[in-house]
């Protein structure tokens, strides 16, 4: 009998139009929403659909899944890259306008300072002799003092400054001041180191210590034992060489200088001349100028008109 494992034994009697009436069963899962999984597998699809049309057709027809996702990642990686240069070169303007804001201080900082060290160096050439004034004639000297006043903010009192130089050029013979270092110690200060030099005659020890005369001479009599007589006669005609300083004070905010002060170190030429400090002491109790060189006491602004004591 012939047979065939792969054909059923009743072939025959099967036609093509028996299996085609055959209905195809369906198996529904309980609990299993078909509409919903329907919509989702929708949607999802959609999405893709639209992602995938920014493609031209053809190259979606002929591309695979895992080819289009390598052109999708080259796509983003080439907008980062944009934004990344694009932030690059907001931070190279900026880097480049902070360089320029910075070199424009630096040169509103140097300006500052060159007319500091102007004003300073103005200073020592107008008054490298002390101040000398005449009545009712404005000296080239008190004209630089008052042109530091021009402008707005605090007020420098030139006044102080040219009654001191004038009272101490007057109490000493032959004042001479040599600038030695000019130096910055702040942002709007800077100092000049000093040396100053003059002679103390009779009339600088009269005018400047006073005291040392009291009591000296009794009924006319000169008492040679009088300490005030010993110290004189010790300092009388002798040059004294002291070290000292200016200090200039700048207001950078109204672009003008506020402060000028000056010292010196009289204690130290005196202590050398003298040999102890109980004398030194004693030339500066009752005396009109301090050891630091300023006048004590609101004495009169000396004039080079006024005749000056005999020596």
């Amino acid at each position: 009998m012939f047979s065939n494992t792969l054909c059923p034994p009743n072939l025959d009697a099967l036609s093509d139009d028996v299996i085609g009436t055959v209905t195809q069963r369906q198996f529904l899962t309980a609990g299993f929403n078909t509409a919903r999984v329907s919509v989702g597998h929708q949607f999802a699809f959609e999405r893709h659909a639209t992602v995938l049309s920014r493609l031209p057709h053809s190259t979606l027809t002929h591309l695979s899944y895992r080819e289009r996702q390598r052109i999708y990642k080259q796509r983003y990686r080439k907008k980062q890259q944009i934004v990344h240069d694009d932030l690059e070169g907001a931070n190279t303007q900026l880097r480049q306008e902070i360089k320029q804001l910075q070199s424009r201080l630096r040169g509103l900082s140097i300006a500052r300072h060159s007319a500091l060290w102007s004003v300073a160096t103005d200073y020592f050439n107008f008054f490298q002799h002390g101040l000398h004034t005449r009545n009712g004639t404005p000296t080239a000297q008190l004209n630089f003092l008052r042109l530091l006043n021009v402008g707005v903010g605090t007020v420098l009192d030139t006044a102080a400054i040219a009654r001191n130089l004038s009272i101490f050029t007057h109490f000493f013979q032959d004042v001479d001041v040599q600038l030695q270092r000019l130096e910055k110690i702040a942002d709007s200060a800077v100092v000049g180191t000093t040396t100053t030099s003059f002679t103390l005659t009779r009339c600088s020890l009269m005018n400047a210590f006073p005291h040392l005369f009291y009591g000296s001479t009794v009924r006319g009599v000169q008492r040679t034992e009088s300490r005030g007589y010993r110290l004189v006669l010790k300092l009388l005609d002798q040059r004294l060489v002291v070290s000292g300083s200016v200090r200039f004070d700048r207001d950078n905010l109204n672009n003008r200088v506020v402060r000028i002060s000056s010292q010196i170190d009289l204690v130290s030429a005196l202590l050398q001349l003298l040999g102890n400090v109980e004398d030194v002491s004693f030339v500066f109790n009752g005396a009109r100028i301090t050891p630091e060189g300023n006048v004590v006491g609101e004495l009169p602004i000396p004039s080079d008109d006024d005749p000056r004591p005999s020596k």
